[in-house]
């Protein structure tokens, strides 16, 4: 008879699926997983692991060990020999730091006196940590299958933050996962995890469930809610609320209307929020304005039958453009696509070479009326660019996706990167009607205006680095002068430049 150990009450855990590992001699049963935040000094955050189960074998066991491998394709490797007690009521337990990101698995190995080896079930401990500051932070979901994952704030939130997601990487392309965000909890006063699982879109029995070809990848951003900047790119975010009550998003579309309006129509992020693992949903956003934004729950056409649960869901809208926040490149924007097959195509990133970086994205229109899955390559982003992909409900009637039947919608998405490249960048053509002529040479940044008296250099936020006399229509500085980052030129005539500094 199998004897679980009891489930934990403080914070979250992992529960395994037991099985039988020998004939006349019990599995070691009810391994636990439970996860503490501790202090971080770097990202991503370290943690403290528990693990509990219980030995009802007693003193027929002659060993045990604790062992762990990281990631699916890792080798085990011994943590600790337990002292085996005679009781089978006995709870035992091992502490454990895990001081990076990654997927952990753990075990309990037993010994009997025969010699004969007896496992326990695999536990998960998916870890990852975000980086940005106390009102901006980014991370991604890395994992192997469709258990829980733990990813950790670099700094806690006074308020539940809003937690959007990108789009899921193909590597396990059959398996058309989704990433489902399960809950956003608290560690002390502060909001300082959330947890999220990848799963198949519709859940069901028959729906291919297999990550055999590696690990999945979903970026993601964690917001201050209320009104912020993302360097100086505008921001709203939250929970959706109706009035001062949470909002439920279910099949019906909802309007929903922003507390001020933008000064230009922002990208919207709409990621639900449930623990249900029946089957997943996805927020679907069109008809975006200044003033706000159509949003519907939707699912598998095949789905339509059952009655949907209803979900509370976080947003995020900010407005398109460039910016730098934290030493990283931010861009915003968006890419109408012409998908004519489930192949991927390419978004490049406006000729920027960003080291590592974070890429999300979501649909910003519903042309079609057909669930559509979008994916980003089997790797997730490269260097200059990210393969995304279409996937159209294959329980829809209308699913079909040719050159005659295309998906004509349009991808908003943000990547977060840091530079490597060096020298002078424009990244955008004018932050005013008439843009400036700015060349690069010997080591001078060289502005021509004709008309122009004077030329001056500020940071994004405004503060002034540089200014010097137009001479003969061109003003020239001094490259190693200027800090790294984005900066703007301006000149008396009123035009204006942004440009990028790059060492």
């Amino acid at each position: 008879m199998l004897i679980f150990a009891p489930k934990p009450t403080k914070t979250h855990h992992i529960s395994p699926i037991f099985r039988a590992l020998a004939q006349k001699k019990k599995p070691i049963l009810g391994l636990i997983i439970r996860c503490l935040a501790t202090r971080a000094v770097t990202p991503p955050r370290s943690h403290t692991c528990t693990l509990s189960w219980k030995n009802p074998n007693g003193d027929l066991l002659d060993k045990m060990y604790v062992e762990r491998k990281k990631g699916l394709k890792g080798e085990w490797e011994r943590l600790n020999e337990i002292t085996i007690e005679d009781s089978p009521a006995k709870t035992y337990s091992y502490k454990e730091n895990v001081a990076e990101a990654g997927n952990y698995y753990y075990r309990i190995h037993g010994i009997d006196y025969n010699g004969k080896d007896l496992y326990s079930s695999e536990v998960l401990n998916a870890v990852s940590g975000t980086e940005g500051n106390e009102e901006v932070q980014w991370g991604k979901v890395v994992a192997d299958n469709d258990e829980d994952t733990y990813n950790f704030f670099e700094y806690g939130f006074d308020e539940m933050p809003a937690v959007v997601f990108g789009a899921v990487s193909s590597k396990n392309f059959d398996t058309k996962s989704v990433n489902a965000l399960s809950q956003i909890s608290k560690v002390g006063d502060k909001y300082s995890y959330f947890s999220s699982h990848y799963f198949p879109w519709n859940g069901a029995t028959a729906d291919v469930n297999d990550y055999s070809k590696g690990t999945e990848v979903a970026s993601y951003l964690a917001l201050k809610p209320g009104s912020g900047t993302m360097g100086n790119l505008h921001y709203e975010g939250g929970v959706m609320k109706n009035g001062t009550s949470n909002l439920y998003l279910k099949g019906e579309v909802v309007e929903y209307k922003f507390k001020e309006p933008f000064e230009t129509v922002p990208l919207v992020f709409v990621t639900p929020i449930s623990t249900n693992k029946t089957f997943p949903c996805e927020a679907r956003v069109w008809d975006v304005t200044k003033e706000g934004f159509k949003v519907v729950l939707t699912r598998q056409k095949g789905k339509e039958s059952q009655t949907m649960v209803q979900r509370r869901a976080t947003y995020l809208a900010i407005e398109k453009g460039t910016t730098q926040l934290e030493n990283k490149v931010v861009i915003v924007n968006d890419t109408p696509m012409t998908f004519t097959s489930t192949n991927a195509k390419a978004i490049n990133y406006g000729g920027w070479s960003l080291d590592n970086p974070y890429f999300l994205c979501q649909l910003q229109t519903y042309d079609r009326k057909v669930t559509s899955q979008l994916r980003t390559g089997a790797n997730g982003p490269a260097e200059k660019m990210c393969q995304v992909r279409l996937i159209p409900d294959t329980t829809d009637p209308d699913n079909l996706i040719n050159y005659k039947n295309p998906f004509k919608e349009t991808v908003g998405w943000i990547c977060i990167g840091t530079d490597k490249t060096t020298g002078v960048q424009t990244p955008e053509t004018s932050v005013a009607s008439d843009k400036l002529d700015i060349q690069v040479t010997n080591g001078q940044l060289v502005v021509r205006d004709a008309s122009a008296s004077w030329a001056k250099v500020f940071t994004l936020g405004g503060s002034l680095v540089a200014q010097g006399g137009v001479k003969s229509g061109e003003a020239t500085f001094s490259l190693a002068s200027l800090p790294v980052g984005v900066m703007v030129v301006k000149t008396s005539t009123g035009k204006a430049m942004k440009f990028v500094v790059r060492r």
